[in-house]
């Protein structure tokens, strides 16, 4: 994941995405000055989103580490502290802190994006011809649940850091974190529980003798949301996997025409 081409400073993007990968790319060094020291903290905490205190659902503040000082060692000393195995991360850069910040996010958001975007395509067309009026509600189930599974995200990213450079040009880079292993678990809990879902109302379509009702968009809408976060978890996890469909995309399918 590159960062926009509108950005001319040379620098190393550290987002890391399970199924993308790392950019590798070693950044240039800075202009040169008489003081070539290590990154000194010149403010140990700023403006930082909440994040959630784990168990309580209570959200905290987490102070912003921002240095000043050799920008290469703080590349260094970034990857030291968030190591690609363990966190994903998405770095922005602009003249001012508050944009920084906030391209830091987007920046760590987007394999996400495209992987949800490119799973729920892959299932529409694993599942075959559906209904028109529910392939359009499609479209708005996919943008919606692409949502939600962002906003699991954006709950457990922070800013972590935040680096000055004053020469040549005042210029800002935000360091964005998440940890995979606390997104996966979170993930995976909310797959478990749309997996079941998805069972009952696949029971509850196929029983005719059922007296409880149910509809295509619900089994779509459960079907969607589902893969969107699979989707997310196999963007996040180490080993690049998500979790096996109780019901084959194919089942969903041959349901929705049944059930039309």
């Amino acid at each position: 994941m590159n960062v926009s081409n509108k950005v001319k400073v040379p620098f190393i993007l550290l987002l890391v995405a399970g199924i993308y990968g790392c950019t590798g790319q070693t950044p240039a060094a800075p202009v040169q000055t008489t003081d070539m020291r290590e990154p000194v903290a010149v403010e140990t905490s700023g403006p930082s989103p909440s994040v959630p205190s784990k168990g309580t659902g209570i959200k905290k503040k987490t102070p912003v580490t921002v240095k000043a000082g050799d920008r290469l060692g703080w590349v260094d000393n970034a990857l030291k502290t968030y190591p690609p195995d363990r966190f994903l991360t998405g770095l922005g850069i602009a003249p001012d802190r508050r944009t920084a910040e906030h391209r830091s996010l987007m920046e760590l958001e987007k394999p996400f994006i495209r992987a949800i975007a490119g799973r729920i395509k892959l299932q529409k067309k694993a599942m075959g011809t559906i209904p028109r009026k529910l392939e359009s509600e499609m479209h708005a189930l996919a943008e919606k649940c692409s949502q939600n599974s962002l906003q699991t995200l954006r709950l457990r990213t922070r800013v972590a850091e935040v680096f000055i450079e004053t020469a040549p040009a005042a210029t800002v880079y935000a360091l964005a974190v998440l940890d995979r292993q606390t997104c996966v678990d979170q993930l995976r809990s909310s797959i478990h529980r749309l997996d079941a879902k998805l069972k009952q109302v696949v029971s509850r379509i196929e029983n005719p003798g059922s007296t409880q009702s149910t509809d295509n968009t619900t089994l779509l809408n459960t079907f969607v949301c589902r893969e969107g976060f699979d989707a997310a978890l196999a963007a996040v996890a180490p080993d690049g996997k998500g979790i096996d469909l109780s019901v084959p995309s194919e089942s969903i399918g041959r349901l929705l025409r049944k059930n039309n």
